[in-house]
Protein backbone atom coordinates (compact mmCIF):
# COMPACT_ATOMS: atom_id res chain seq x y z
CA UNK A 1 0.00 0.00 0.00
CA UNK A 2 1.17 3.34 -0.84
CA UNK A 3 1.36 5.99 1.97
CA UNK A 4 1.00 9.62 1.65
CA UNK A 5 -1.45 12.34 2.07
CA UNK A 6 -3.12 15.22 0.58
CA UNK A 7 -4.12 18.33 1.81
CA UNK A 8 -7.56 19.02 2.59
CA UNK A 9 -8.39 23.16 3.31
CA UNK A 10 -10.70 23.61 5.62
CA UNK A 11 -12.22 26.05 3.20
CA UNK A 12 -13.31 23.22 0.97
CA UNK A 13 -16.45 22.69 1.99
CA UNK A 14 -16.83 26.20 1.26
CA UNK A 15 -16.16 25.55 -2.50
CA UNK A 16 -18.65 25.77 -5.62
CA UNK A 17 -18.11 22.07 -5.81
CA UNK A 18 -18.26 21.09 -2.71
CA UNK A 19 -21.75 22.83 -1.68
CA UNK A 20 -23.28 20.48 -4.39
CA UNK A 21 -23.51 18.22 -1.75
CA UNK A 22 -21.39 15.03 0.40
CA UNK A 23 -21.68 12.69 -3.12
CA UNK A 24 -19.07 15.45 -4.50
CA UNK A 25 -17.16 16.24 -1.70
CA UNK A 26 -16.62 12.48 -1.48
CA UNK A 27 -16.13 12.21 -5.78
CA UNK A 28 -13.46 15.26 -4.88
CA UNK A 29 -11.66 13.34 -2.18
CA UNK A 30 -11.55 10.10 -4.11
CA UNK A 31 -10.23 11.80 -7.11
CA UNK A 32 -7.47 13.31 -5.14
CA UNK A 33 -6.58 10.67 -3.29
CA UNK A 34 -6.28 8.16 -6.41
CA UNK A 35 -3.98 10.93 -8.32
CA UNK A 36 -0.58 9.36 -9.12
CA UNK A 37 2.78 10.42 -7.65
CA UNK A 38 4.95 9.93 -10.20
CA UNK A 39 4.11 9.86 -14.28
CA UNK A 40 3.37 6.97 -15.64
CA UNK A 41 1.90 5.31 -19.10
CA UNK A 42 -1.54 4.30 -19.09
CA UNK A 43 -3.03 2.37 -22.66
CA UNK A 44 -0.36 3.98 -24.47
CA UNK A 45 -1.17 7.83 -22.74
CA UNK A 46 1.56 9.21 -20.53
CA UNK A 47 -0.36 10.55 -17.40
CA UNK A 48 1.37 13.04 -14.68
CA UNK A 49 2.08 13.45 -11.77
CA UNK A 50 -1.29 14.75 -10.10
CA UNK A 51 -3.60 13.07 -12.72
CA UNK A 52 -5.91 10.37 -12.58
CA UNK A 53 -6.74 7.73 -15.23
CA UNK A 54 -9.90 5.98 -14.92
CA UNK A 55 -13.00 4.63 -16.73
CA UNK A 56 -16.27 5.29 -16.15
CA UNK A 57 -17.61 1.87 -15.02
CA UNK A 58 -14.49 1.84 -12.70
CA UNK A 59 -16.13 5.28 -11.00
CA UNK A 60 -19.82 3.37 -10.69
CA UNK A 61 -17.97 0.52 -9.49
CA UNK A 62 -15.98 2.27 -7.19
CA UNK A 63 -18.68 5.10 -5.99
CA UNK A 64 -21.85 2.33 -5.97
CA UNK A 65 -23.84 4.80 -8.07
CA UNK A 66 -25.19 4.78 -11.88
CA UNK A 67 -23.04 5.71 -14.96
CA UNK A 68 -25.49 8.60 -15.47
CA UNK A 69 -24.62 10.31 -11.42
CA UNK A 70 -20.36 9.61 -12.79
CA UNK A 71 -21.34 11.70 -15.84
CA UNK A 72 -23.28 14.27 -13.87
CA UNK A 73 -20.58 14.94 -10.91
CA UNK A 74 -18.14 15.08 -13.26
CA UNK A 75 -19.40 17.53 -16.08
CA UNK A 76 -20.54 20.16 -12.87
CA UNK A 77 -16.88 19.22 -11.25
CA UNK A 78 -15.85 19.88 -14.66
CA UNK A 79 -18.08 23.25 -15.20
CA UNK A 80 -16.52 24.53 -11.51
CA UNK A 81 -12.92 24.16 -12.89
CA UNK A 82 -12.16 21.81 -10.00
CA UNK A 83 -10.84 19.05 -13.05
CA UNK A 84 -10.33 18.83 -16.73
CA UNK A 85 -11.44 15.73 -18.80
CA UNK A 86 -9.64 14.46 -21.93
CA UNK A 87 -11.43 11.27 -23.37
CA UNK A 88 -9.66 8.27 -25.00
CA UNK A 89 -11.32 5.48 -26.81
CA UNK A 90 -9.88 2.67 -27.73
CA UNK A 91 -12.25 1.26 -30.21
CA UNK A 92 -10.12 -2.56 -30.31
CA UNK A 93 -11.50 -3.15 -26.62
CA UNK A 94 -14.03 -0.25 -25.87
CA UNK A 95 -12.68 1.02 -22.91
CA UNK A 96 -13.32 4.76 -22.59
CA UNK A 97 -10.62 6.26 -20.68
CA UNK A 98 -10.91 9.00 -19.07
CA UNK A 99 -7.88 11.27 -18.09
CA UNK A 100 -8.74 13.99 -14.82
CA UNK A 101 -6.53 16.59 -14.43
CA UNK A 102 -7.12 18.83 -12.07
CA UNK A 103 -6.74 22.88 -11.48
CA UNK A 104 -6.66 23.23 -7.70
CA UNK A 105 -8.88 26.44 -7.78
CA UNK A 106 -11.05 25.42 -4.73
Amino acid sequence: MHRGYVRLWRKTPESRSASRGLAYLGAMSWLLTKAIHQSAWVAGQQINRGQVAVTRSQLCYEWKVSEQTVRTILKNLESDGFLTIKSLFFLLNLLNIIIIIFSMNL
